[in-house]
């Protein structure tokens, strides 16, 4: 009896070691690398693969945004998944690194039938506490909003983009706000800030930078004529 005991003592004991001995081996020859977790999260997002997406996400935007797994899978599935209808991946993907912030980004270009185009973009980096996501949420909305430029029309830019992304946010506030998702983080500035906005909040914003951007252009317009 006595017997039986130390084998299943010793039993138990070497299969921790090797299952440590495993985990060890992988953490120190088998670490992931910017490039492998970017094409991970990128393909998630493509497979509306919230599980996945969570152990990307930063514990700063989990928090920002009170961001769970069934949010954000009812936010694939009530609001990216129907604007993404018909659209297809089209082309290579394009791939940015930037070597100061520790980063790397994927972008991969969705097309419509009807001619419609949108983006979308992994953005991973190396943090205290592994590789994360940046502005996922961001991200991924934008993957959807851009789905309602219409066909032929060149992408917006400047005061045009701001009004594009206040007026769509606006239209589709309610829906947004039915997912259970109450807005999303943004990150700003060189120190990546991370800062949380409710879809009201994130109207607002799109349009502060548009008069922002009116008020440089007027100052540059006028610089110039004293010129």
């Amino acid at each position: 009896m006595i017997n039986k005991k130390k084998v299943v003592v010793l039993s138990v004991a070497a299969i921790v070691v090797v299952v440590a001995a495993v985990l060890i081996i992988k953490h120190f020859f088998f670490q992931e690398t910017l490039d492998q977790a970017a094409r991970r999260v990128l393909q998630a997002m493509q497979n509306f693969d919230a599980g996945t997406l969570m152990s990307y996400v930063s514990d700063e935007e989990k928090e920002l945004a009170n961001l769970s797994e069934d949010k954000l899978q009812r936010f694939f599935d009530e609001f990216v998944k129907p604007h993404l209808k018909g659209f297809r991946p089209v082309g290579q993907v394009e791939v940015l690194t930037f070597t100061i912030q520790g980063g790397l980004n994927m972008t991969q270009k969705y097309q419509h039938p009807d001619g419609r185009t949108t983006y979308l973009n992994s953005f991973v980096m190396i943090t205290e506490k592994g590789i994360k996501t940046l502005n996922l949420t961001r991200f991924l909305y934008l993957w959807a909003l851009f789905t309602e430029w219409p066909a032929g029309k060149p992408y917006p830019r400047g005061q045009e983009k701001m009004q594009f992304y206040a007026d769509t946010t606006l239209k589709y506030k309610e829906r947004l706000e039915k997912t259970g998702l109450r807005g999303i983080v943004e990150v700003e500035g060189k120190d990546l800030t991370r800062k949380f906005y409710t879809w009201d909040e994130l109207a607002q914003m799109y349009l502060a930078l548009k008069k922002e951007i009116a008020e440089s252009s007027g100052r540059r317009k006028r610089e110039e004529a004293t010129h």
